[in-house]
């Protein structure tokens, strides 16, 4: 129980900034405690902290309120970006796979049923079950509920991917494609569990620039495609693949140039990506020339945004 952290008023949670360091020189106190009972809560907006180094005393290095601030308004577009961008690439994924399983000898269901009874599949099956239980229990709620209802006892697998989350997706391709290999689905494979967690993170609100970590590992082939065609140096590639967001928002951006087959949605959504890059993600830049992190890691990531932008843009 002594590890228990005190409740603190939102003007203690000023006062607690201002002891770690944190300055309020662009926003009063005033403003702050209004922004945070307003527009967000201390633990969230504290979390982009950890992108500033510490003194050694503890405190938090050129470290503005403001600055957490506009990290946050940052994030939030971010999410919104990343949550398009793997939505998508889920949904694209799920088109390929019935378009590959159309001209497939399978008729649907016995490639479920050898599915269900592999590692993967008897784990999938388990969470299909509990859908089940819950549909029959609390009755019809959702636009999955029928499909459930209906053809629970006999999946097919045009009515499978209907009801699964990501995860199960990734899985069952895996499964799929194993038995009718494809060349596209074996280069981007290796790289989906990256789409999974980005798609989750966005989903769910969490803070996801969040920088320091490096204890990511990059993918063999998506290091080469950006030593081949970024003009970056290969040991920056490595060092910023090591952050599970940089890694994760780069291979999904990989993910979705392969996967997506329209040269338009890829031109429209890599020049609304750039403008955020050149526009939002830029109007405080004075506020980071001194966080060394946070402009090496914007200058990477923007590098190969810009190249797929530039990439379709002479395309029309």
């Amino acid at each position: 129980m002594s590890d228990r952290k005190q409740k603190l008023s939102v003007p203690q949670q000023i006062s607690n900034l201002k002891a770690k360091g944190v300055e309020f020189n662009y926003i009063n106190e005033r403003k702050a405690i209004k922004f945070l009972e307003q527009n967000t809560y201390f633990f969230k907006l504290r979390s982009y902290r950890v992108n500033y180094d510490k003194d050694d005393e503890g405190r938090y290095i050129d470290l503005d309120f403001a600055y957490l601030v506009d990290l946050s308004v940052i994030d939030m577009h971010l999410r919104r970006f990343t949550l398009r961008l793997t939505l998508d690439i889920e949904h694209m994924l799920k088109t390929k796979l019935l378009s590959d399983f159309n001209a497939s000898p399978s008729d649907g269901y016995d490639i479920m049923q050898s599915f269900f009874k592999t590692t993967d599949g008897i784990k999938v099956k388990e969470y299909i079950d509990g859908q089940i239980a819950s549909v029959q229990k609390h009755g019809k709620h959702s636009p999955n509920s029928y499909i459930l209802d209906r053809y629970s006892e006999d999946l097919a697998i045009w009515n499978f991917i209907e009801i699964i989350q990501f995860g199960h997706l990734i899985k069952f391709c895996n499964y799929f494609y194993s038995k009718y290999s494809n060349t596209l689905y074996a280069k981007i494979k290796h790289s989906l569990f990256n789409v999974n967690f980005l798609r989750n993170a966005s989903a769910h609100n969490n803070c996801i620039l969040l920088l320091k970590d490096k204890s990511a590992k990059a993918q063999e082939d998506m290091y080469q495609f950006l030593l081949q065609n970024v003009n970056l140096d290969r040991y920056n590639i490595k060092g910023f693949l090591k952050n599970h967001t940089i890694n994760d928002f780069i291979a999904s951006l990989v993910i979705f140039d392969n996967i997506c087959s329209s040269t338009k949605i890829k031109l429209y959504f890599f020049s609304d990506l750039k403008n955020f890059f050149t526009d939002r993600m830029l109007k405080h830049k004075e506020y980071y020339v001194k966080n060394k992190l946070l402009t090496d890691s914007y200058k990477f990531v923007f590098a190969i945004v810009n190249f797929f932008s530039e990439k379709y843009k002479t395309v029309y």
